[in-house]
């Protein structure tokens, strides 16, 4: 039985290096620049895990191997099989993450993505509102904003690609001796979000906007 290692956003990151490896190998003439291109890219790729059993570095030092097109898929496609899927919702935990809604579900196109996503994120058009639902610490948390329905072509504030974007208001209930007071966090995220999950390949900004919004309650 395969050890599934690699989560989404790391998968992501793998396949950028490989890419950047084809076209120096396309690009260059000079060996030593393509070697250097291929040891950098296993270094950024080895940089995003605490730790790699033996087989694991094995399956990575492969990228080494990619001189082509051809190659660099049937990389890809190898590190694919050791791809880990997000942890799976109940209905259950998916209530307690959303505990103001007494309504909510989640589209069955992501539901059944698993192995391609590092959270989940979809839309209210009637309300205008986008939820957000992030595994941290091990649970499941949920938070909603309300969006602009005005969309521009910028960088998203988690996969920090040039996508078609629309601003997305969070509040955030910061400490003040009034408790009315709430603080609004505003983030230019990605319209398609199954394109935001395939370019993702750092999770930090995105989990800096969850302890920022709920760092009172974690």
């Amino acid at each position: 039985m395969l050890n599934l290692f690699i989560e989404n956003h790391q998968f992501n990151n793998i396949n950028h290096q490989a890419h950047l490896i084809v076209n120096a190998c396309k690009n260059s003439f000079n060996n030593d620049v393509i070697l250097a291109a291929k040891f950098s890219g296993l270094e950024k790729i080895k940089d995003q895990f605490k730790e790699l059993s033996k087989s694991e570095s094995k399956v990575l030092e492969q990228i080494i191997q990619i001189d082509s097109s051809d190659s660099c898929e049937n990389f890809l496609n190898e590190v694919e099989k050791y791809r880990k899927d997000i942890k799976k919702i109940s209905e259950k935990e998916l209530k307690k993450s959303f505990p103001k809604r007494k309504k909510i579900s989640i589209p069955n196109y992501l539901i059944n993505s698993t192995n391609k996503i590092s959270f989940f994120s979809w839309d209210d058009l009637g309300y205008k509102k986008r939820f957000l639902l992030y595994q941290l610490n091990g649970e499941y948390i949920g938070i909603e904003g309300t969006y602009s329905s005005i969309s521009h072509n910028s960088f998203c504030s988690f996969c920090r690609m040039k996508n078609k974007v629309h601003l997305v208001a969070f509040l955030s209930k910061a400490k003040s001796s009034n408790p009315d007071y709430y603080k609004t966090i505003s983030q230019y995220i990605c319209l398609d979000i199954e394109k935001c999950n395939a370019q993702i390949k750092d999770l930090s900004h995105l989990e800096d906007l969850f302890y920022e919004l709920l760092k009172n309650d974690l």
